[in-house]
């Protein structure tokens, strides 16, 4: 695999292999979504709040681990850098525990009934027979969701662009039989 097979997701990666489209949760991919909730598309006040409460949490929860293990209380001291890594590491851990870093998704392409494609977002029609279920997946750019589409274009699965008329599947393989035949 290679990293033209991989594709940025808003909370972790894409990826098309081995017949499979494989949609993981990252750590790395998780704090993006953090910051694309909170950070892109928001005003400066919102930006401003997101900032404080951050970096007011840190300072927070890491003065009272320092307290706990019993550092020095100064602000740029090992201890209190210890404590800060603790933290996130323990926000890491409930994240984990939680379920947001471990939302793996794994399709068999020979499942995929359609595709389609509205600016940042892609939603996948899939299942066997009467069994079908809408998949939803976002990236952070518009350029990630053509890169994705590419991908799933170059595996020979049918991209519908959103305000496109959509027609039935049956009627445009009758039409192709059409063009053939004449």
């Amino acid at each position: 695999m290679t990293s033209r097979d991989t594709v940025p997701t808003k909370d972790g990666e894409f990826t098309v292999q081995s017949g499979d489209l494989r949609v993981r949760t990252t750590p790395r991919g998780a704090v993006r979504g953090i910051y694309f909730e909170n950070w892109e598309g928001k005003d400066k006040l919102q930006q401003g709040w997101f900032v404080f409460s951050s970096i007011f949490t840190a300072v927070t929860v890491g003065g009272f681990i320092n307290d706990w293990l019993g550092f020095s209380g100064a602000l740029l001291s090992v201890g209190f850098v210890i404590s800060l890594l603790f933290f996130y590491v323990a926000a890491g851990v409930l994240m984990l525990v939680n379920g947001r870093l471990r939302t793996d998704v794994s399709i068999p392409l020979r499942t995929i009934r359609e595709v389609e494609h509205n600016e940042k977002q892609l939603e996948l029609a899939v299942g066997e027979f009467e069994d079908v279920e809408t998949t939803e997946i976002e990236f952070p750019h518009e350029s990630d969701a053509e890169k994705a589409i590419e991908l799933l274009r170059w595996k020979g699965i049918r991209i519908t662009e959103l305000g496109e008329e959509k027609t039935n599947l049956r009627t445009e393989i009758d039409r192709e039989l059409e063009r053939e035949t004449t």
